[in-house]
């Protein structure tokens, strides 16, 4: 976020966990929410691009179409969604987390300007 920020960005960030959104806000001084990818509240057409640097391995493979069409919803008009994910063939659960390690058959269109 702070790197987006010194760019001259407005950033908005995002964590389910209270601790991570306080602890995010103090560190950036970026605007935060509380919200999980499973329960998204974004306003639609609000945002010029979303930035999911391994967060989106946490969503179990049933809830994966929903979630990225809940954030595409969010993008404005020619928006981006750049994300990373994990290749593998499996989908676990360790540490009160989901992992998701599989070969994702989700055709996805990334507009990137």
């Amino acid at each position: 976020m702070v790197v987006f920020k010194d760019q001259g960005h407005q950033v908005i960030g995002l964590d389910a966990t209270p601790a991570f959104v306080k602890m995010a806000q103090q560190v950036s001084g970026c605007e935060v929410w509380q919200q999980s990818f499973l329960n998204l509240k974004l306003p639609p057409k609000s945002f010029d691009g979303i930035f999911a640097n391994a967060s989106l391995i946490h969503i179990p493979r049933a809830a994966m179409v929903r979630v990225l069409k809940d954030l595409k919803r969010s993008l404005v008009s020619n928006g981006a969604i750049v994300m990373s994910m994990i290749r593998g063939d499996h989908e676990g659960y360790s540490a009160g987390l989901t992992h998701n390690h599989h070969i994702y058959e989700y055709k996805i269109t990334l507009y990137l300007y």
